[in-house]
C-alpha cells in the first residue's frame, strides 16, 4: 500500500471508530464544516466519502450490468496498489466484447465551499513537483512505473492482445472550456465502460493526441523521470538491468547515444551528446547528481563517481541501438496508448448526490433500500480498511444481499416454508420415504433434466402438506433448495404473480437459481400459469405446482405407507398408538396398512392425528354430557319393581313441616321466621351439591358383574335418557378404546320399516353383523345431527349398503374382503369407519346403548327385539344397555335376553328433588347465588314443601320437577326479596298442579322467550295491545305446527294418512322445509331426521299430540282409527292422559274423574263417600268415571253394577263386555250387586 493510501486507510479508520466502528459513515451522518478554515480540515473526509459512494455507485451498476446479462464477470478492490496513482478504484471485469479488462479509477473530490473553480491549463499539464491533483503528466509517470508489472505485457500471456485497461480521472469540479483543445469531450466507447461511468454524472474527456503542446510535455515528464532514474543509480552505485524500471526499455537507444564504455558493464556519460533529447537528458542528469551534493564543502568528484552500471544484458541491448535521430519513437508510441486508455470525468456528482444516485440503483427487489444499502456499504469500508484483494466479487456481494435478507417477499416465504414444512402443525415433517421410491417418480425426472420446461404440474390425491414433503425430500436428493408458496390463502392469493416475480428475479439475480426450487400449493388458472412460467423461463428457475385431484382419479405417482423407510414407519405408528376416531380410539397400525397409499395415511393423520390427547373434548359421549351436566343429578339403580307405590314420598309427606305464615296477611315473614331444613337434611344436601359439582360419578357396581345385557325399565321423564347420557360418557371416559353406541330408538325406525319388510328373521351371523354396521354409520353421521332430510340420510344409508359387502364372518370373527373392496372403489372414510368396526369387534369392545325401546313399539318391537337378542349373543359385543318404559315387556325381555339384569332408577329422593331445585336457581338466579348458604336452604325448604303440596307424586318425576323449576323461577323474582330477606305470604296461594299443567306452563314459557328474549323485545312491550295480538298469532301457528310435527312422530305412516287431511298433509311438507332452513326457534324441536322431526323428549311429541287429538275431538267417530287397537296399547298411555286432563278442564263437576287419572284410591274412596251420584256423572264427553278407569289396571278391584256396565263410551263409541269385568273398577264401597257380575 503506498504512502497516500496508507493515509486514506487511516483516515477511514479513524471515522470508522467515531462511528462505532461497524457503523457506516455517510455523508449524511457528517457534520458539515462551519467556516473555511475548517473545511480545509476536513476535505479529506468529504473526499472519502466522494470515494465510497463512487465506488458503491461502481459496484451498483457493475451488478445491473450483470443482471442484465452484460457483465457475467466482474471484481472490484479498493486502494489498490496496482493501479499507482489510479488506486482509489480498480474494477476487473468481463463482457462479450472484452475477454478481460480493467478499469482504474482514481476519485479527486473538491468541497464546495463557495464557488469551485474550474480546472484550467495550467492544472491538466502541471509537472510532477507541483503534485497537482488533476495533472496528467503525473498520471503518465505512474502509468509508466507500472508497465513492467502489467500482466498484459507478460510475454507468458496469452491474451495480450485481447486486454483491455482504462484509467480513469473522476472529479466533481468541471473543466475550463479553454482546455477542451488538449483534453475534447469523448465519444462512448466500444468496451462496455460507459455504462459503468453514466450514473456518477459529469462529462467524459479524452486526450488529444493531435496537440503537440500535450504530447511534448508528456515526452518531457518522461525524460524528467528518466534523468532522475538514471541518476539515482549513478548516486547509489545501482546496476541498470532494464527490468526494474520500464522507461529505460523506453529510452534505451537515447541512453545508448549518451554512453560510453569504459569496461564491460561500466559506462560514462558523454560529455556532449549529439542530440538535443540527449543534451536535455544530459542536463537533467546533472542537475540530480548536484542537488543531492552538499554544495557548501562538497569535495571534488572522482570520475568513477558518475559512472554507470549496465547489466549485460541490458548492455546488449544498448548496442543494438540505432534510433538516435528519433529517442521518442518508444515513448510516443505509450503516449499514444496512455491517450487511448485514459479517461478525465469532470462535473460529476458531489459525494451527497452521489449517495442519492447510488441508492436509486440498488436492485428493484431489494426492500428497504437506504438500510440496506448502509449495509452494503461494509464491505466497501472493509476494503478500504483492509485492502483485501477478493473480497468484492460477484460471489460475495450476491451472498451478501443474501445476507442482509434484501427481499422481504423471500424472507417471508423462506420463513413460512420452515414453518409450513417443519411446524408442529405439519404432522409429516418427520416423516421419511425409501430414496429408491423418490427417484421413481416424475419430479425427479424433472429436477434433474437439463430441458427447458419449467415448470411441473404434480397431480396427487395425498394432501398439500404430505405432497411438500415429497417435493421437498426429492429435491433434496438432487441438493435443491425448496421453497413452498400457498396460492390458496392468505396475501398471496390476490397477488401471487406479482410476489413471484419479485421473488424470481430475486432468486435469478442473486445465483440461487440453479439449486432453488418453488413449490406452488393449489392449482392455478391457465392464464396465470402460463404468466408465472414466461417469468419462470426468463429467470432460469424451475417451479413445482402440487394440484390435489379427486380420490378417483388417478394421481401423478402413487406412494404407498410401503414406500416410507422402516424406521419412519416404526415411528409413525408407535406415536400413534392411541388415535381418537369416530368416537373411540385405536391404533394408526390397525386401520391403516403397508399396502394403503400415502393419500389414505395423509387422510388419516389430517382429521385425527391432532386429536391424539384430546379424547375428552372431541368424544360425543362426552360432549352429549356436557351439555346436561350442570343441572344432571347423579342416580342409582335398583332391581325392577312392578309395584308403583312411593314410601319414599310418604314418608318425606310425613316429615314436611309448614303450616303457612302467621300474623297479618300484609306482613312480609323474613328468612329468619323460615324453617331450616333439619342437620341430616342439611348435610345430605351438601354432600350431593358437592358430589354433583365434580361429576365424577362411578358406574353401578350392578354393572360390573357377568351379565352382558342389563335394561332399565321406568316411567316417563324418570330421567332414562339422562342416565344413559352419563353413562355413555362414563364408559367413553373410563375405556377410550371402546367403542361406545348410544343409540336412540326412534331415530332409527325408517331402517326398521325396511329391514322389517325385507323379512330377515331369523338372522344369521352375517345379516346381524351387517345390520349392526349399518346402524353403526347412521350413529355415526346421520342421528347425531340436528337436522338431516330424508335424502341426505338415505345417502349415508346406500354408502353403508355399498360397505356391508365386504364384511364377512369366520369362526366367530368379522373379517374384510379386500377383493371386493378394491372393486367397490370405498372412500378413505369408508374404509375407516368398516376397518375400526372390525377390529372393534374382534376385540369385543362394542358397546351399544339402545335407549328408548318402547318408542319403536308396537311397529318395530317384534323385529327390534328379536334383532337384538341375536346381537347379544355375538361375542363382539361387550355390553347391551336397554331402556323402555315398562309396557308389559318384561315377560318377552326375559325371554329374549337369558340371563339379563332388568332395573329401574332409584325414586327420586327428597335430596335429590332439593338438589334439583337448588341446582337450577344457582344456575339462573344471581340473587341466590349472592345469599348466604342458610338462607338458600330456607328459601330452597320453602319451595320444596309448597310444590310438594302442589304437585305430590309428580315431585319424584324429574323432568317434571324440571319444568317445574322453569316454572318457579318468575315466582322467585315476584314473591322473594333477597336484598331485604324477605318472602311474601302470597307466595303459598299457588293452586295444585298436574302434568299436564306442567308440561303446558313449560311450552308457555318456551314461547314467551322466544317473543322475548330472542326477538330483543321487552316484557312491557309485550303488553302493548297490538304487539300482543300478533304474538298471540304468532304462537297460535307455532302450536299448530308443532301439533302436527307430534303426529308426525308418533304414528306409522298408514295411521298419518288416517288422521291427517289433505291439506294437513300438505302443510307438515311445507313446516318440514322451516325446520331444514334453521326457522323452527321454540327450542321444542331439536332437528330432523329421515324427514321426522325430532323432539326434545318424547313427552312433548305425546302432549302436542294431545292438543291435536282434543282439537280434533269431534272426527273420533268419522275416523276408526280410535276404536282400533293401535290406539289403545301401553305406548300411547301418556298421550291419553294428556288428552283426558284437556277433556276434564272443560267438564263442571268431574272430580271423580280426575281422581281416577291420578290414580288415588284415597280420593276416590273420599268422593264417593260424599257424593256416591259422582259415579254417573259424564265429563264433557259423555264419559263416566268407569271408562276412565278401566283403562287404568292399577286401582283397587270392586264390583260394578250392570248398568253401569252397559253404557256406552259415547267418545269412543265403546262399552264394556263381560270379558272386561275384571278390569273394571267399583267406587261403591256399600253397594253390593254380585248378580250383574256374575251374568
Amino acid at each position: 500500500m503506498n504512502g497516500q493510501a496508507q493515509k486514506r486507510k487511516a483516515s477511514f479508520d479513524h471515522s470508522a471508530t467515531a462511528e462505532n466502528n461497524d457503523s457506516m459513515p455517510s455523508a449524511s451522518k457528517i457534520s458539515k464544516p462551519l467556516d473555511e478554515n475548517e473545511a480545509k480540515g476536513t476535505s479529506s473526509y468529504h473526499g472519502m466519502f466522494y470515494h465510497l459512494q463512487l465506488g458503491m455507485i461502481i459496484l451498483l451498476r457493475a451488478f445491473n450490468l450483470h443482471c442484465e446479462r452484460q457483465l457475467p464477470k466482474f471484481e472490484i478492490t479498493m486502494e489498490n496498489k496496482d493501479g499507482g496513482k489510479f488506486d482509489d478504484i480498480v474494477l476487473h471485469y468481463e463482457n462479450a466484447t472484452v475477454p478481460k479488462g480493467t478499469v482504474y479509477i482514481q476519485a479527486k473530490h473538491k468541497d464546495p465551499v463557495g464557488k469551485l473553480k474550474s480546472i484550467t491549463h495550467h492544472d491538466l499539464l502541471s509537472g510532477l513537483t507541483s503534485k497537482g491533483p488533476y495533472s496528467i503528466p503525473t498520471y503518465f509517470a505512474s502509468y509508466l512505473e507500472l508497465q513492467h508489472h502489467r500482466e498484459d505485457l507478460s510475454e507468458h500471456n496469452a491474451n495480450v492482445l485481447k486486454a483491455s485497461h482504462r484509467y480513469v480521472l473522476c472529479t466533481n469540479v468541471k473543466v475550463d472550456d479553454k482546455v477542451t483543445i488538449i483534453v475534447p469531450q469523448a465519444q462512448p466507447s466500444a468496451d462496455g465502460i460507459s455504462p459503468l461511468l453514466d450514473s456518477i454524472g459529469g462529462k467524459s474527456y479524452v486526450i488529444n493526441q493531435q496537440n503537440n503542446t500535450i504530447q511534448n510535455r508528456l515526452r518531457k515528464t518522461s525524460l524528467e523521470e528518466l534523468g532522475k532514474m538514471l541518476a539515482s543509480c549513478i548516486k547509489d552505485k545501482k546496476e541498470i538491468n532494464g527490468e526494474d524500471c520500464y522507461i529505460f526499455q523506453l529510452y534505451s537507444d537515447l541512453i545508448g547515444a549518451c554512453v560510453e564504455k569504459v569496461k564491460p558493464g561500466v559506462y560514462k556519460l558523454i560529455e556532449q551528446p549529439q542530440s538535443t533529447a540527449g543534451k536535455t537528458l544530459a542536463g537533467m542528469i546533472q542537475t540530480a547528481l548536484g542537488s543531492k551534493k552538499d554544495k557548501s564543502n562538497a569535495p571534488k568528484e572522482k570520475p568513477e563517481a558518475t559512472h554507470i552500471l549496465i547489466a549485460s544484458r541490458f548492455e546488449k541491448l544498448l548496442s543494438n541501438s540505432n534510433s538516435v535521430n528519433e529517442p521518442y519513437a518508444k515513448v510516443d508510441a505509450m503516449i499514444e496508448q496512455f491517450s487511448d486508455k485514459f479517461l478525465l470525468v469532470c462535473g460529476t456528482k458531489n459525494d451527497t448526490e452521489l449517495l442519492e444516485q447510488a441508492l436509486g440503483l440498488m436492485p428493484p427487489w431489494v426492500n428497504d433500500k437506504k438500510d440496506k444499502f448502509e449495509n452494503l456499504q461494509n464491505i466497501l469500508l472493509h476494503a478500504l480498511r483492509e485492502n483485501p484483494r477478493d473480497d468484492i466479487n460477484l460471489e460475495n456481494i450476491k451472498k451478501k444481499f443474501i445476507e442482509l435478507k434484501v427481499n422481504d417477499s423471500y424472507c417471508k416465504i423462506e420463513k413460512s416454508t420452515k414453518r409450513y414444512l417443519d411446524g408442529e402443525s405439519n404432522l409429516y415433517s418427520t416423516i421419511a420415504l425409501e430414496p429408491c421410491s423418490l427417484r421413481s417418480l416424475k419430479i425427479h425426472n424433472f429436477f434433474n433434466e437439463k430441458s427447458c420446461d419449467r415448470i411441473h404440474r404434480y397431480y396427487t390425491t395425498a394432501n398439500m402438506k404430505m405432497s411438500s414433503v415429497i417435493v421437498k425430500q426429492t429435491a433434496q436428493l438432487l441438493d435443491y433448495n425448496c421453497l413452498i408458496v400457498d396460492s390458496t390463502g392468505g396475501q398471496l392469493k390476490d397477488n401471487l404473480c406479482t410476489v413471484l416475480l419479485d421473488v424470481m428475479k430475486f432468486i435469478s439475480e442473486v445465483g440461487l437459481s440453479t439449486n432453488t426450487i418453488i413449490t406452488i400449493l393449489g392449482a392455478l388458472d391457465e392464464e396465470l400459469l402460463a404468466n408465472i412460467e414466461n417469468h419462470a423461463r426468463a429467470n432460469i428457475i424451475k417451479l413445482i405446482v402440487i394440484e390435489q385431484v379427486a380420490e378417483n382419479d388417478l394421481p401423478e405417482d402413487c406412494l404407498l405407507v410401503s414406500d416410507l423407510t422402516k424406521e419412519s414407519r416404526e415411528q409413525l405408528f408407535e406415536r400413534y398408538k392411541q388415535l381418537f376416531l369416530f368416537e373411540t380410539t385405536i391404533a394408526l397400525n390397525q386401520i391403516v396398512r403397508k399396502t394403503d397409499s400415502l393419500s389414505m395415511l395423509c387422510k388419516v393423520l389430517e382429521r385425527y392425528g391432532h386429536q391424539i390427547d384430546q379424547n375428552e373434548v372431541k368424544n360425543i359421549n362426552q360432549r352429549n354430557f356436557q351439555t346436561i351436566s350442570s343441572w344432571y343429578i347423579p342416580r342409582s339403580l335398583q332391581p325392577y319393581n312392578d309395584d308403583e307405590t312411593k314410601s319414599e314420598n310418604s314418608v318425606v309427606e310425613s316429615k314436611l313441616r309448614f303450616d303457612g305464615f302467621h300474623g297479618n296477611y300484609s306482613e312480609k315473614p323474613s328468612f329468619d321466621s323460615l324453617i331450616l331444613p333439619g342437620q341430616d337434611t342439611v348435610e345430605r344436601l351438601d354432600v350431593a351439591i358437592t358430589s354433583q359439582a365434580s361429576l365424577n360419578y362411578q358406574m353401578p357396581y350392578k354393572f360390573s358383574n357377568q351379565s352382558k345385557v342389563h335394561i332399565i325399565l321406568d316411567d316417563a321423564g324418570c330421567g332414562k335418557s339422562s342416565y344413559f347420557t352419563w353413562l355413555a360418557s362414563y364408559l367413553s371416559r373410563n375405556d377410550p378404546s371402546l367403542c361406545v353406541i348410544r343409540m336412540h330408538a326412534f331415530k332409527y325406525s325408517a331402517d326398521f320399516n325396511e329391514l322389517q319388510k325385507a323379512h330377515l328373521t331369523p338372522v344369521d351371523d352375517i345379516t346381524t353383523i351387517r345390520i349392526l354396521f349399518r346402524l353403526f354409520q347412521l350413529t355415526l353421521f346421520a342421528t347425531t345431527v340436528s337436522i338431516l332430510s330424508a335424502y341426505e340420510s338415505n345417502e349415508i344409508r346406500n354408502q353403508a349398503k355399498q360397505t356391508v359387502q365386504i364384511l364377512a364372518v369366520s369362526g366367530g370373527k368379522v373379517a374384510l374382503d379386500d377383493g371386493t373392496a378394491t372393486t367397490l372403489s370405498l372412500s378413505v372414510e369408508q374404509l375407516l369407519v368398516v376397518r375400526l368396526f372390525v377390529e372393534k369387534l374382534n376385540s369385543s369392545q362394542f358397546v351399544i346403548i339402545f335407549d328408548g325401546f318402547d318408542e319403536i313399539a308396537p311397529h318395530y318391537k317384534d323385529f327390534v327385539m328379536s334383532y337384538l337378542g341375536r346381537l347379544a349373543t355375538f361375542a363382539g359385543i361387550h355390553k347391551l344397555y336397554i331402556s323402555s318404559r315398562p309396557y308389559n315387556f318384561i315377560a318377552e325381555l326375559k325371554k329374549t335376553f337369558h340371563n339379563c339384569e332388568i332395573y329401574q332408577l332409584s325414586p327420586f329422593s327428597m335430596i335429590d328433588q332439593l338438589n334439583l331445585i337448588y341446582n337450577y336457581l344457582w344456575r339462573m338466579s344471581a340473587d341466590w347465588k349472592k345469599c348466604r348458604k342458610n338462607d338458600r336452604y330456607r328459601v330452597l325448604y320453602l319451595l320444596y314443601v309448597l310444590n310438594f303440596r302442589r304437585m305430590s307424586k309428580l315431585m319424584s318425576t324429574p323432568l317434571f320437577l324440571y319444568m317445574r323449576c322453569a316454572m318457579l323461577l318468575p315466582i322467585l323474582e315476584r314473591y322473594v326479596d333477597f336484598s331485604s330477606r324477605t318472602v311474601e305470604r302470597a307466595i303459598s296461594d299457588q293452586q295444585y298442579i298436574d302434568q299436564l299443567q306442567l308440561v303446558s306452563n313449560f311450552v308457555e314459557q318456551k314461547l314467551v322467550i322466544l317473543n322475548a328474549d330472542k326477538c330483543g323485545t321487552t316484557d312491557t312491550a309485550l303488553l302493548i295491545p297490538a304487539l300482543q295480538q300478533l304474538t298471540l298469532s304468532a304462537n297460535k301457528d307455532r302450536k299448530e305446527k308443532l301439533k302436527l310435527f307430534a303426529i308426525l312422530t308418533l304414528f306409522h305412516e298408514e295411521e298419518r294418512k288416517r288422521l291427517l287431511s289433505n291439506e294437513e298433509q300438505l302443510l307438515v311438507t311445507n313446516y318440514l322445509k322451516e325446520i331444514l332452513q334453521g326457522n323452527e326457534k321454540t327450542g321444542i324441536i331439536l332437528g330432523l331426521l329421515d324427514d321426522i322431526p325430532q323432539f326434545g323428549h318424547r313427552i312433548f311429541a305425546e302432549y302436542f299430540a294431545a292438543c291435536w287429538l282434543f282439537g280434533n275431538k269431534d272426527r273420533f267417530r268419522e275416523v276408526d282409527f280410535f276404536r282400533s287397537r293401535s290406539y289403545w296399547t301401553d305406548e300411547f298411555s301418556l298421550l291419553r292422559d294428556f288428552f283426558d286432563r284437556m277433556v276434564l278442564r272443560e267438564s263442571i263437576g268431574c272430580e271423580l274423574h280426575m281422581a281416577v287419572l291420578n290414580r288415588s284410591n284415597a280420593q276416590v274412596d273420599d268422593i264417593l263417600h260424599t257424593s256416591p251420584v259422582a259415579v254417573e256423572k259424564k265429563d264433557a264427553l259423555g264419559r263416566l268415571p268407569l271408562h276412565l278407569a278401566v283403562v287404568d289396571k292399577r286401582l283397587h278391584h270392586r264390583t260394578v253394577t250392570g248398568k253401569l256396565i252397559r253404557r256406552i263410551n259415547q267418545c269412543e263409541g265403546w262399552a264394556f263386555r263381560l270379558e272386561c269385568i275384571r278390569l273394571c273398577v267399583c267406587f261403591w264401597k256399600n253397594q253390593n250387586d254380585s248378580h250383574a257380575v256374575k251374568t
